[in-house]
């Protein structure tokens, strides 16, 4: 994943409005990510959008990857790893209604 393809992304998001939403990222098939990219995703641009995220990860690459990401890029709304869709989701649902 470069800035690049995440800029793209996050254009895609943006059309829609600016609604915060909680995001969920299927992390699971990813196999690197530039910090660029990483930066990106978590900046400032991101918080009009971005109500909190849950990382999908399965392989222990993209568990290191979502602990970079979690230690280094400090996102600046609640985000949490998960290897379960059903429990990234309810967590997402449970999250978004808490006040911040």
């Amino acid at each position: 994943m470069t800035r690049e393809v995440m800029a793209d992304v996050l254009a895609g998001r943006f059309t829609l409005g600016r609604v915060r939403a909680p995001v969920l990222v299927d992390a699971r098939r990813v196999r690197s990510m530039t910090r660029e990219a990483q930066e990106l995703s978590a900046g400032p641009d991101t918080l009009p959008y971005t109500d909190c995220i849950a990382l999908l990860v399965a392989s222990a690459v993209s568990v290191v990857l979502g602990n970079f990401f979690l230690v280094f890029v400090r996102p600046p709304f609640p985000t949490r790893m998960f290897r379960d869709e059903a429990e990234a989701r309810a967590w997402l649902a449970a999250t978004r209604s808490v006040p911040r």
